[in-house]
C-alpha cells in the first residue's frame, strides 16, 4: 500500500454515518471492509474514499487540516484502489463525489458534492472543491470575498475549533 510523506497532520473526522449505522444495527461486520483508513465499502453498496482537506477558502492562511470521507462509485471507489499500486494510476486519479462528514466549522455541508484528486505522488488524495450547501461557505471560496470582519469570524470559528479539539 502507498505511504504518505506529506507530514500532515490532520483532524480526522469519524467513520461515515451509513457504516456506523450498520454496525449499530448488527450488520455483518465481513460486510464493512477498511483499508488502512484510507477506503471502506460497506455491503457492496457504498464506497468511501479517506480525504485531506484544508479550509476551502481562499486568501485565508491556516495550518489548519482534516482527514474526511468522501463517498464515491463503485467504478470509481475500485480505480482508486488500484491506483494504490501504480504511480501512474494515482498520479492520474481524480473523481467527484459525496463529502460524507461534516468539514469541521461549516456544520450541514456533509452530503455536498466534492471534487476530489492527487495533487502530489506522495500525498494523500485532496478535496480540492466543494459545491457547497452551507450558507456561510459560498462567501469565502471566492477571491476578494472575506471582509475585515468576515476574517475575524473566521479567525474565532478556528480558535474555538482549536479549543474544542484540546478539552475533548
Amino acid at each position: 500500500m502507498r505511504n504518505y510523506h506529506d507530514g500532515s497532520h490532520d483532524y480526522v473526522a469519524q467513520t461515515p454515518q451509513p457504516i456506523l449505522e450498520y454496525r449499530e444495527s448488527g450488520g455483518d461486520e465481513r460486510e464493512v471492509v477498511v483499508e488502512k483508513g484510507f477506503v471502506a465499502a460497506i455491503q457492496e453498496k457504498k464506497y468511501f474514499i479517506h480525504c485531506a482537506a484544508t479550509l476551502p477558502i481562499k486568501e485565508f492562511e491556516s495550518d489548519l487540516g482534516f482527514g474526511l470521507w468522501v463517498e464515491v462509485s463503485r467504478d470509481d471507489f475500485f480505480r482508486y484502489y488500484k491506483a494504490q499500486e501504480d504511480d501512474n494510476l494515482y498520479r492520474e486519479f481524480e473523481c467527484k463525489g459525496i463529502l460524507a462528514n461534516d468539514w469541521p466549522l461549516f456544520p450541514g455541508t456533509c452530503g455536498d458534492d466534492v471534487f476530489i484528486k492527487v495533487v502530489s505522488l506522495h500525498s494523500k488524495i485532496r478535496i480540492v472543491n466543494i459545491e457547497s450547501s452551507d450558507v456561510e461557505l459560498p462567501k469565502y471560496t471566492e477571491k476578494d470575498s472575506l471582509t475585515p470582519h468576515q476574517k475575524d469570524i473566521l479567525r474565532k470559528r478556528i480558535k474555538d475549533f482549536y479549543l474544542h479539539k484540546k478539552y475533548k
